[in-house]
């Protein structure tokens, strides 16, 4: 019995050595320390920033420099999103008043999605199909589609 316990042991051992298990918790590891992205001011020491125009939308993408981390996002002195993992992407879409944000991130080798819209001053989390039903809006003029 203590082979197979041994030998059960060696094979995840094995297999989170391998990047097998990479999206379990106990094998992704986390970030300590990290930056803070501040949206409304960004330091572009530790960012690029690429931006475009979609018809009435304006977009703006943000991907850390290398050897960055960026561990949250504020706007001003509002934080947005803080996590043990890392932003590897940020895209702040905006027409008018509207402004869309949309967060990946990065846990070892797992990747996590994360959506906001600011309302007046504050900024509130939304799923995806709410953050897509506001962005066809948005992109219509305020039209719904």
């Amino acid at each position: 019995m203590k082979f197979i316990s041994l030998f059960y042991f060696a094979f995840i051992a094995k297999f989170c050595k391998a990047g097998w298990l990479d999206c379990c918790s106990c094998c992704c590891g986390s970030v300590e320390g990290g930056e803070a992205l501040d949206i409304s001011n960004p330091d572009l020491s530790i960012v690029d920033i690429k931006e475009d125009k979609e018809g009435c939308l304006t977009y703006k993408e943000f991907k850390p420099q290398s050897g960055s981390v960026i561990t949250s996002v504020v706007d001003g002195e509002t934080q947005i999103w803080k996590d043990k993992g890392r932003c590897k992407r940020l895209i702040l879409r905006t027409a008018g008043n509207d402004r869309l944000l949309y967060i990946e991130i990065k846990k070892g080798k797992c990747k996590d999605f994360r959506y906001y819209e600011k309302k007046g001053d504050e900024w509130s989390s939304m799923k995806i199909n709410g953050y897509f039903d506001k962005l066809n809006t948005m992109k219509n003029g305020g039209k719904k589609s």
